[in-house]
């Protein structure tokens, strides 16, 4: 006689079912826990007004300057040095046309990469913004017709889960990684796989606390960014806030 015990049973359950869709189990749920070895809480709710939250909404445009900013600076070099090369070389020949263009080329790199140190452009994307609030505003059509500026919102962040709710918008967006997290004084900006980008104000948290909600999206995140906003963007955010 066989000593071996028999096959065990295969749970069918688990199956992919016959239209060939994969069926993916839902996320465990994790207990992710803070530096000191303290749980963290699992339901962080940020609320308040409408034109409050829309107006933390330009820290978006701030966040995603400063942390693409290494970036643009680094190929504006490359290029730079590349034509300036290519300038140096023409030189000794004397082909003045050619000389004269990528002698242009440079000028126009170094005006690009001082306008993207600077934050000239991004300066002026909230500039933008702020004349076409305001005009949309005047004729009111900023909002839906059936919300106005002192209408609360809410996110709520628990079991995997972002919800947003705004007069008789109900969304649930699932979450099982954020590609970026971006943090400032102000604000946490949160960009997602499955999510779009959402600004997430401090001063709007009402259950949990920062330092639970922030060990979460570290937790979650794939890259985190901690930023200074510079004097000249946390200015002109003030001067121009309109709740």
């Amino acid at each position: 006689l066989s000593t071996r015990s028999p096959p065990a049973c295969k749970n069918t359950s688990e199956r992919p079912p016959k239209s060939g869709k994969t069926v993916y189990p839902a996320p465990a749920a994790m207990t992710i826990h803070r530096k000191d070895g303290a749980p963290v809480e699992d339901r962080f709710v940020f609320s308040g007004p409408l034109g409050v939250f829309d107006g933390f909404g330009d820290y978006a445009i701030v966040l995603s300057y400063l942390r693409d900013r290494r970036n643009n600076l680094g190929f504006g070099i490359f290029f730079l040095i590349l034509f300036g090369m290519g300038f140096i070389v023409l030189i000794p020949g004397g082909d003045w046309g050619n000389i004269l263009l990528m002698g242009l080329i440079c000028l126009l790199i170094l005006a690009n990469q001082y306008a993207v140190a600077s934050g000239f452009f991004t300066l002026r994307q909230l500039k933008q913004r702020t004349r076409d609030r305001e005009k949309y505003i005047a004729a009111g059509k900023y909002f839906a017709k059936d919300l106005n500026m002192a209408d609360p919102i809410s996110l709520t962040f628990e079991d995997g889960q972002c919800r947003l709710l705004c007069g008789k918008l109900d969304e649930r967006t699932p979450y099982r990684r954020f590609r970026t997290v971006s943090e400032c004084e102000e604000v946490f900006h949160i960009t997602g796989y499955k999510m779009v980008d959402i600004v997430v104000p401090k001063s709007f948290l009402r259950e949990g606390t920062l330092e639970d909600f922030r060990a979460l999206l570290r937790r979650q995140s794939k890259r985190w960014y901690d930023f200074e906003v510079p004097e000249k963007f946390q200015t002109y955010l003030r001067e121009n806030r309109y709740y």
